[in-house]
């Protein structure tokens, strides 16, 4: 839903959509799976990534609040 509402529509670029999508993937891994196991270099290039996603998000969010 994130993809078809914010990538298709241009508010959010295809690298960060498809960031999320690998971040849920990997959530259900974690979740669902037997002793999965994330190495530090890896969750090291997620927070970069999700702190950029985030700022994109909020940035978003912050003009639609102010159209309304």
């Amino acid at each position: 839903m994130f993809n078809r509402e914010f990538v298709k529509k241009g508010l959010v670029d295809t690298e960060l959509g498809q960031f999320f999508s690998d971040m849920q993937d990997s959530r259900q891994e974690g979740d669902y799976k037997d002793f999965v196991q994330f190495s530090k270099e890896e969750v090291a290039q997620w927070l970069a990534k999700a702190e950029l996603f985030i700022v994109t998000v909020e940035k978003i969010s912050l003009q639609n609040a102010q159209i309304k």
